[in-house]
């Protein structure tokens, strides 16, 4: 109540810097975030997707791919991924 985005969607326990991709099962990419230090400081957290697009639009309802790559030096290129389901 009272969220002024209430569609998002937040990927939490990051590490200090990381590049998200956000696909569709078909394997387009549908949006890319990239996470890093906040403006306090703090160096690992999570980053929030708004389920729009590049291109600022809403994204359909249905089953998407996640890509989270580690951009830490010591860890440069090591990924995880999963799915997530948008249902309004």
């Amino acid at each position: 109540f009272g969220e002024p985005t209430p569609d998002k969607i937040v990927f939490r326990n990051l590490p200090e810097r990381a590049t998200i991709k956000i696909f569709t099962v078909a394997g387009d990419l549908v949006k890319t975030l990239n996470h890093g230090p906040d403006e306090i400081g703090n160096l690992f957290g999570s980053i929030s997707w708004d389920q729009r697009s590049e291109a600022g639009l809403r994204v359909a309802p249905g089953v998407y791919v996640y890509v989270v790559q580690s951009e830490v030096e010591k860890y440069k290129g090591q990924k995880a991924s999963g799915k997530l389901m948008i249902i309004r």
